[in-house]
């Protein structure tokens, strides 16, 4: 169980599992309680069955413990807001020591209390309803919401969309010296994005690699002379025809088009999925036959589709995103040593 946090061009990953073999919590599946983030302190909240830990997410060092529940809100100096199975909310300060307690009414299925203004946001029979700060009760003013819900708590979880928007990121990030970070780190970081909101499934990965990076939903080796089923643009990054998209920065030399601007993400995404669907030596038959079709295709686009065919075709084997993306950053970057996720 991980959870990995990306700050600038690295990513650093925290095994919960960890913790847990050090005695540090007492459920092992924690993956899905990692509950509050916060930018100020750089404290993580976990949630465990009898307690809730704060931890450094910087150094994964447990901070404070209190009783355990739901961790709702940071408060000030590392302390928090829990609430408890009976619906009662208790703040925490800094050093675990309980400052207030308060009960609170029952919140609609899938809300929960946000503090802000001043007191406790939350729905209650269809009502945004405000808890003053000063006093328990609920305020003269309420609000109806027709649909959704605080701050869409409970809408379901869109792993394209957490791709699109990672992969939107890394498009729109400068680089002091370059203009751009490199397009093939991009490239790296975003094939161990995929792995990551793919939970674990390979076939779904490079799915979310070909439909997130380029304008296929699907490919296979004789889509360079018919048609092709095309990707939802709204879940799509620097593809085409998008009039910013990723480039060929930081490709190893033998993989660069003669065209400075051509977009060899989008390149690489679609020979990882044919590697991973149809193998290898499809994987070069369809290269060598896109650089016949295409008027724009080089000698490059050729290697290249081998060289991200094979990557795709050993993920079938290995099924790990983190090895899949250390294979790009080496083979296809030209880099020395593995992926640095510091």
């Amino acid at each position: 169980d991980l959870v990995s946090r990306v700050a600038g061009e690295s990513v650093v990953e925290h095994t919960l599992r960890a913790l847990h073999v050090e005695g540090q919590f007492t459920d092992p599946d924690l993956f899905d309680e990692l509950l509050v983030l916060t930018g100020d302190n750089g404290t993580a909240y976990v949630k465990n069955d009898s307690t809730v830990t704060a931890v450094d997410a910087a150094t994964w060092a447990p901070k404070l413990t209190v009783p355990g529940g739901t961790p709702l809100e940071p408060l000030d100096g590392d302390g928090v807001a829990v609430r408890d199975e009976l619906g009662i909310i208790h703040s925490y300060d800094g050093t675990g020591a309980e400052v207030e307690t308060r009960a609170l009414p029952q919140m609609d299925p899938g809300t929960d209390w946000k503090y802000s203004l001043g007191g406790w946001l939350g729905v209650v029979s269809a009502q945004l309803v405000l808890v003053a700060d000063a006093a328990v009760g609920l305020a003269a003013q309420s609000f109806a919401v027709p649909q959704g819900n605080l701050q869409n708590q409970g809408r379901p979880y869109d792993r394209r969309e957490d791709f699109r928007k990672y992969a939107q990121a890394l498009l729109d990030r400068p680089d002091p010296a370059q203009g751009r970070t490199q397009d093939c780190l991009k490239l790296s970081l975003m094939v161990y994005k995929a792995g990551q909101v793919s939970k674990g499934s390979t076939s779904t990965t490079v799915s979310t690699l070909l439909n997130g990076l380029t304008e296929f939903s699907s490919i296979t080796p004789l889509s360079v002379i018919r048609r092709w089923t095309t990707s939802d643009p709204k879940y799509r990054a620097g593809a085409p025809p998008a009039p910013k998209q990723f480039q060929q920065d930081g490709f190893a030399e033998i993989f660069r088009d003669p065209t400075p601007d051509n977009n060899q993400v989008r390149h690489a995404a679609a020979f990882l999925y044919i590697g991973y669907w149809y193998g290898a030596v499809n994987g070069l038959i369809t290269a060598s036959l896109h650089e016949i079709v295409d008027p724009d295709g080089t000698p490059a686009d050729v290697r290249l589709g081998l060289a991200a065919a094979v990557l795709g075709n050993a993920f079938v084997f290995h099924r790990n995103s983190r090895t899949l993306a250390d294979g790009v950053w080496i083979f296809i970057c030209g880099e020395a040593s593995v992926l640095d996720l510091k």
